[in-house]
């Protein structure tokens, strides 16, 4: 009887660690992803209060853009986890109301299409959008984003909001 090492048992040592590591690596993550040039991106999960909020300030301290808007609700809180370490990302959603020539100006200002809020944006706050088609583009992202933050911006294309979706990284 041969009680030694067997180099049968040496050999499919590293065999099995490397299938392990293969089959770790290609597990899914749970909560939602997004493909993006063929590698999964996890979704940064938004996190806050859900409280919605009504004073101008906040929003029109950061977006000196708006300060002459009439109203506002919008929501805020950080991206992630909370037990991860590290600084904090923080978000805003918002419903700004505009003057009629306000809403107008920017308008015409900029080329905007139709198209969707992104999925990520406050279901409380989605609820609460006026009906209407909702105009985009890039030039009216970067009308209201700057290095310290990057925004999503739509107008009511039938009315005088403003939606607003912002990470301030």
């Amino acid at each position: 009887m041969n009680t030694g090492f067997s180099g049968h048992r040496l050999l499919g040592a590293p065999g099995l660690i490397l299938a392990l590591l293969l089959s770790a690596c290609t597990a899914q993550p749970s909560g939602d992803a997004n493909e993006r040039g063929g590698h999964t991106v996890q979704s940064a999960r938004k996190s806050g209060t859900g409280k919605v909020q009504h004073t101008l300030e906040p929003v029109t301290t950061r977006f000196p853009q708006l300060v002459t808007a009439e109203s506002a609700s919008w929501m805020s809180g950080t991206l992630g986890d909370s037990r991860a370490p590290g600084p904090s990302t923080y978000w805003i959603d918002a419903i700004v109301e505009l003057s009629e020539a306000e809403h107008a100006e920017i308008l015409r200002a900029v080329s905007a299409t139709e198209n969707p809020l992104p999925e990520d944006f406050s279901p409380v706050l989605r609820d609460a959008i006026p009906s209407g088609p909702l105009l985009t583009s890039s030039e009216l992202n970067e009308r209201f984003s700057d290095g310290q933050f990057v925004s999503k911006v739509y107008l009511v294309a039938d009315g005088r909001s403003l939606i607003l979706s912002t990470v301030f990284r």
